[in-house]
Formats: structure tokens, C-alpha cells, sequence
């Protein structure tokens, strides 16, 4: 390539490592706007790709396999989606919840197609991407202090839970951005003070699912760092037991919650998603196979207006509960398209170095978490989030076997 493409290449990867940096930022002043981020990117990185006479690198034998067995799986999963929503109560929304699910899946593949044939390069300083999450701390608790003035501004509600998201993108991003600091005294103050202040940004919104995802993120880490490799296949064995079980297990949880709490009454949001996530899981065995078709959960209350109580927990829109949603929308042979998924995720993530691997593996801890609790299942900012982490962290590693070839060449 010429110099000058060279350098306006050089450019755009910058460009797009700002970008995917700045997402819990802008996600301040706009929710949904990861899912335009993700697009940016891949479109910047399509084209850096594309303009390249010649790939830097191919995909090996043993990654062209794991390619190609996943990109079955997914294209299976989202055909047997789009088939189910022949059946489901909200075809329309079946049908629009799929295909946007499905854009980011390419999207996604796109991009890291892209980065895979891209020569390896270094990043953008680390203290950059720590100083950006720190002001996005301070940016959260500045507009929870003082009624969201910056978001009114530019056009945007007031109410603070609007900044839940950016609170949870903030600790999705907290462990890499650990992982990557430098570990002299100047690099040990900034990633305490960025721990510091993420956690008080946290703790003082309303998104209890960055909470609970912050306090997995600080207990996790250690663990990790001691026992990553001893305890890898079990961590990927205890995820894919969660999506199995879990929802056979929750009219369970939800009774013992009840035990604890006296006579059952006022315990807390974790009693009440217990409870909604006990009403899906009770329908389970009127689809068991196929389920009720994707974004059935939607009519629920309605479908069996006679088991939805006076409580309503049917009609919750969805269970906030990814396991939870697959069972009821996509039944076994969902369930077992997405363990498929998962083994194949963690069996690619063997090959990660051991220095990356703690924050890597708390990262999905935290992402596994979150899904478990929160979100809908097919809500395209939150895939579009957890796309731009995982870009994030394919050019961290692609960045670390830059600096070691340089290395070995200089040795």
C-alpha cells in the first residue's frame, strides 16, 4: 500500500478505538446508541479491510473450523427464530426482534473478520481509555447530583434512570481497562482511583443490575487472577448449567426467597424477578420442545390470563431473564443451540495469554450476570454492547502479539 494509505488507515483504526472507547460516555446521553456505535465501526473497519491489497493474516485450520461450525449454529439458531415466529403470539415483533438481532450478528462477524485481516498493530494509550471511563464516572455522578442538566440540554429526559445503561457499560468495560494499565505507581493510582469512582457512579444510580455486575467484577477478578486456568472448563460448565437449569430451579428460588423473608412480603426487586421468572417458568411445559415462539413472552399475561395472578408477573413485557426467555421462547432446541454457542465461545477463549484471561473471563462473568437478571434477550443495544466489548478486547489481544513480535524480532 502507499504511504498515505498507510496513514489515513493508521487513522481510521484510531478512530475506531475512540469510538468503542467513548460508548459508555455517549451511552450517558443517549441509551440506545450503542447499536449506531457498532455500526460506525464495522462500517470503518470493512473499509480499512477492503482497501488492503493483501490481508496481513488468514485464519488458521483450527480457527476456520471453530469459524465455520459457529457461523452454522448462529445461521440455524436464527432460522429456526425466524420459523418460530410462525407460531409465536407476536409475529410482527418476532420477525423485527430477529433480523435486528441478526444485523448485529453480522455486524459483528464483519468486524472481526476485518480485524482478523488487518496487520497487528498498537493501541491507543491505555491511560487514554482509563481517563475516558473515569470521566464517565464523574460524568454520571455529575448528572445524578444535579438532575441530569447535560442530558435536558441537549434534549433528553431528566429522569436518572435513563443513565442505568451507561452505569452498566461503565463496568463491562472496568475489568479491561484494569487489566491493561500499566502496574508502576502511576498506572496502580489511576486504576484505583477509576475503581474508586466507577463504584460510587454505580452505587448511586438506579441500575441494580450494574451493582450486582460491579460487585461480580471486584470479587471475580482476584479469583481469576489465582485460579483461571484451574478452574476454566468448570466456569464454562457452570454457565451452560445455569442457562439449563436455572429456570427449572426458580419456582425453588423463588419459594426460599420467601422463607427468608418473612411471610414472602416487600422483599426487594431480587424477590420479585424470582417470582416472575417462577410464572414463565411454570409454562414451560405447555411448548417444552419449540417454545412459544420468540417475543411470546410478550402476550404471556394474556395467553394464560387465568395463572397470571394478582400480581400481573405474566405481563412483564418479558421474565428479565436471558435462560428464562429461552426456555419459554425457543424451548429445548433453543437452549441447546445457545450451549452450543457458549462451549464454542469459551473453547476459543483457551487460547487467550494468562495475562488476559481474568479480566476476559470477569468480563463474561459479569455479562453472563447481567443477562441473567435484567435485559430482555433480543434487545439490540444490549447485543450491540456486549459486541463492542468483545471487539474491544480482539484488539487488546491483537495489540499484545503486535508488541510480543516486536520483541522477538528485537531480541
Amino acid at each position: 500500500m502507499k504511504k498515505t494509505d498507510l496513514k489515513t488507515e493508521d487513522l481510521l483504526f484510531k478512530i475506531v478505538q475512540v469510538a468503542i472507547y467513548t460508548a459508555p460516555v455517549l451511552m450517558v446521553f443517549s441509551r440506545n446508541i450503542s447499536t449506531p456505535i457498532l455500526c460506525f465501526v464495522a462500517l470503518l473497519l470493512c473499509c480499512i479491510a477492503f482497501n488492503r491489497s493483501k490481508f496481513g493474516n488468514k485464519l488458521s485450520p483450527d480457527e476456520n473450523l471453530l469459524f465455520k461450525i459457529s457461523v452454522l449454529t448462529i445461521i440455524t439458531l436464527f432460522a429456526f427464530m425466524a420459523i418460530s415466529s410462525l407460531w409465536s403470539a407476536n409475529p410482527i415483533r418476532a420477525l423485527q426482534s430477529t433480523s435486528g438481532i441478526m444485523a448485529v450478528a453480522v455486524v459483528c462477524t464483519l468486524s472481526l473478520l476485518s480485524l482478523k485481516m488487518l496487520p497487528m498493530r498498537s493501541v491507543l494509550s491505555s491511560e487514554l481509555f482509563v481517563i475516558i471511563l473515569l470521566i464517565t464516572a464523574i460524568l454520571i455522578l455529575e448528572e445524578l447530583a444535579f438532575g441530569s442538566q447535560l442530558r435536558i440540554l441537549l434534549g433528553g429526559s431528566g429522569d436518572a434512570f435513563r443513565i442505568n445503561r451507561a452505569a452498566v457499560a461503565l463496568v463491562l468495560y472496568l475489568p479491561c481497562a484494569l487489566s491493561i494499565m500499566s502496574k508502576d505507581n502511576r498506572g496502580l493510582f489511576l486504576g484505583s482511583l477509576n475503581l474508586i469512582t466507577i463504584g460510587c457512579a454505580v452505587f448511586l444510580s438506579e441500575s441494580e443490575s450494574a451493582k450486582l455486575a460491579f460487585l461480580i467484577v471486584v470479587t471475580a477478578l482476584p479469583f481469576f487472577v489465582l485460579f483461571a486456568r484451574k478452574v476454566f472448563w468448570l466456569f464454562a460448565s457452570l454457565i451452560v448449567l445455569s442457562l439449563v437449569i436455572l429456570p427449572i430451579l426458580s419456582p425453588l428460588l423463588s419459594t426460599v426467597l420467601k422463607v427468608i423473608v418473612s411471610d414472602g412480603a416487600s422483599y426487594g426487586s431480587a424477590g420479585i424477578r424470582a417470582d416472575i421468572w417462577a410464572a414463565y417458568a411454570k409454562q414451560f411445559i405447555n411448548a417444552p420442545f419449540f417454545g412459544h415462539g420468540v417475543e411470546g413472552s410478550y402476550s404471556a399475561g394474556v395467553i394464560y390470563k387465568e395463572n397470571n395472578g394478582p400480581d400481573q408477573l405474566l405481563a412483564r413485557m418479558h421474565p428479565h431473564n436471558f435462560a428464562v426467555q429461552v426456555w419459554y421462547e425457543l424451548g429445548l432446541l433453543g437452549v441447546m443451540l445457545f450451549s452450543a454457542l457458549i462451549v464454542m465461545y469459551f473453547r476459543a477463549l483457551w487460547f487467550v495469554p494468562d495475562k488476559f484471561l481474568p479480566a476476559i473471563l470477569t468480563t463474561t462473568a459479569a455479562v453472563w450476570t447481567i443477562s441473567l437478571v435484567s435485559h430482555g434477550a433480543w434487545q439490540a443495544w444490549w447485543w450491540s454492547l456486549v459486541g463492542l466489548l468483545v471487539l474491544l478486547w480482539v484488539i487488546v489481544l491483537r495489540a499484545d502479539e503486535a508488541l510480543s513480535a516486536q520483541d522477538q524480532i528485537t531480541d
